[in-house]
């Protein structure tokens, strides 16, 4: 679980929306798709300027040159 809110973590640091879910449970993707409330929203962060998108990218482990 540690691994899976570090990942949505950084996802949201780059403004992406990130829901985790239970993956047994049936049909969770179309369901979630089709607007039902499943699992934990965490709503991305909006960049505001493309130095912070950079500053981030590298964060999340690009090798700068």
């Amino acid at each position: 679980m540690y691994s899976k809110l570090i990942s949505a973590q950084m996802a949201t640091s780059f403004g992406i929306d990130v829901i985790l879910a239970f993956g047994h449970e049936p049909n969770v993707l179309k369901r979630i798709i089709q607007g039902e409330r499943i699992g934990t929203h965490f709503h991305g962060l909006s960049a505001t300027t493309k130095v912070n998108q950079v500053k981030s990218w590298i964060q999340a482990g690009a090798l700068p040159k």
